[in-house]
């Protein structure tokens, strides 16, 4: 069994999907948005241990 160690920062990358309501009357360039979906993904060395787990899934990927 293959042995990988990945080292840096464990981050979440969130994309979010918003949809256009209207505007604020009080502030009138600041648009009112709502959520329609969101996701969250791991990023930075998470995403590159999350890949390399699904690439070789014999392999023991330790994170740090």
């Amino acid at each position: 069994m293959k042995r990988v160690l990945v080292i840096g920062d464990v981050i979440s990358d969130v994309y979010r999907d918003t949809t256009y309501r209207k505007q604020c009357p009080d502030a009138p360039t600041i648009r009112a948005v709502v959520d329609t979906s969101r996701e969250v993904r791991p990023g930075g060395a998470a995403n590159v241990a999350v890949n390399v787990a699904a690439l070789a899934p014999k392999a023991q990927v330790d994170l740090i």
